[in-house]
């Protein structure tokens, strides 16, 4: 069988969605013959496995495909449509050459194709997203432009979601949950009374919140918050973490971490706080798991699908500070819990999901 892998997105960065693309290509690689398509395959070809570029061949769309307003990140969504467009003429006319068209990432095209297509969604609509955010009335229209640009999401054969809470915020699309895969090397080792928090340094994250918890606890705890500085980090904001940080002697902010460094960190720490809200899955909660740390998330997205909600969600700081004393309590147990939960979210039920995926619309 001959299969087309397309990674719709021009992001550069290496993320979750990657990850996700690049074990659907080492999956149908192993025994289709997978053609990848991407306007950035370079970040690819760097991180994928050796014999899994030998066994797929790499479509460059960069030469066919230009990028539009690269200099705007405020119109991210307006680029990757005016791609995701580009990217579908373009397949239109390949799909003829193929007996199945995957997309990595959700895809917004409205065209059709000659075969069968399957399509990861790994974040919520749109109209979701805006609705949440949005506040002023300047920016409620823009809203409604960028709603409108992105409202024929693609309806493929089978659309595959991240979380129920992404699949539940579309209307016009339907299918089934997959949870991406959690590739880790995280592990439980010698515990001591430490919190973590992971998360890319951007005010999205709530990293005050999840200070303000430990904050809120009767137990003396040790807090390391170790992010990413990235291109979306406020000056003022890390500025403001440091603050923090200068006040509570417990507290200790990390950014750019090496990653044995990380693993050391997440090894000993006996609870992990995810305060993000609406978040689309909640990786770090899975690797908070992996390493044997409880996890307190807060009790909205997707995230609260992957915990027991009643001992390890939370609606407001006094509530989480709370739980966080109970289940240190009973550690041990929980710790075993966990432990087992983080079972669901490995590498080869998302590649056993996949080719399931792949036989059920091409059979």
């Amino acid at each position: 069988m001959k299969i087309a892998v397309v990674y719709p997105r021009i992001s550069r960065g290496m993320g979750g969605i990657e990850s996700v693309t690049e074990e659907i290509l080492s999956e149908l690689s192993e025994s289709d013959d997978v053609v990848f398509f991407s306007v950035v395959p370079g970040k690819f070809r760097e991180s994928l496995e050796e014999d899994v570029l030998e066994r797929v061949e790499v479509r460059d769309l960069g030469s066919d495909i230009r990028i539009p307003l690269r200099d705007s990140e405020r119109l991210q969504l307006l680029k990757e449509k005016m791609v995701h467009r580009r990217i579908g003429g373009f397949m239109e006319e390949e799909s003829v050459n193929f007996d199945c068209v995957v997309f990595s990432a959700k895809f917004m095209y409205s065209g059709s194709f000659c075969c069968p297509k399957v399509q990861y969604v790994h974040n919520p609509s749109v109209g979701f997203q805006r609705s949440e955010y949005s506040s002023n009335p300047l920016k409620s229209l823009y809203d409604g432009f960028l709603n409108l640009l992105a409202s024929n999401v693609f309806d493929a054969d089978l659309n595959l979601f991240n979380s129920e809470f992404t699949r539940d915020t579309y209307t016009e699309i339907s299918g089934e949950v997959l949870y991406p895969p959690v590739k880790s090397d995280f592990y439980p080792g010698e515990k001591t009374d430490q919190v973590v928090c992971l998360g890319r340094i951007v005010r999205s994250k709530n990293i005050d919140e999840a200070i303000d918890i430990i904050a809120e606890t009767s137990r003396d705890l040790d807090m390391v918050v170790m992010g990413r500085i990235t291109e979306g980090t406020p000056e003022y904001y890390l500025d403001r973490l440091r603050e923090r940080e200068e006040k509570y002697d417990w507290l200790e902010i990390r950014t750019d971490v090496p990653q044995d460094e990380l693993v050391e960190e997440m090894a000993k720490s006996k609870i992990g706080v995810l305060s993000t809200r609406n978040e689309h899955f909640g990786i770090a909660a899975v690797e908070y798991m992996k390493a044997g740390a409880l996890p307190m998330v807060h009790s909205s997205g997707g995230v609260q699908s992957l915990v027991e909600k009643d001992r390890f969600t939370y609606e407001d700081v006094e509530e989480a500070a709370e739980k966080i004393d109970e289940n240190l309590e009973n550690y041990e147990d929980l710790k075993n819990f966990v432990l087992e939960r983080e079972k669901d979210f490995d590498v080869e039920s998302f590649r056993e999901g996949v080719r399931k995926a792949v036989d059920s619309v091409t059979e």
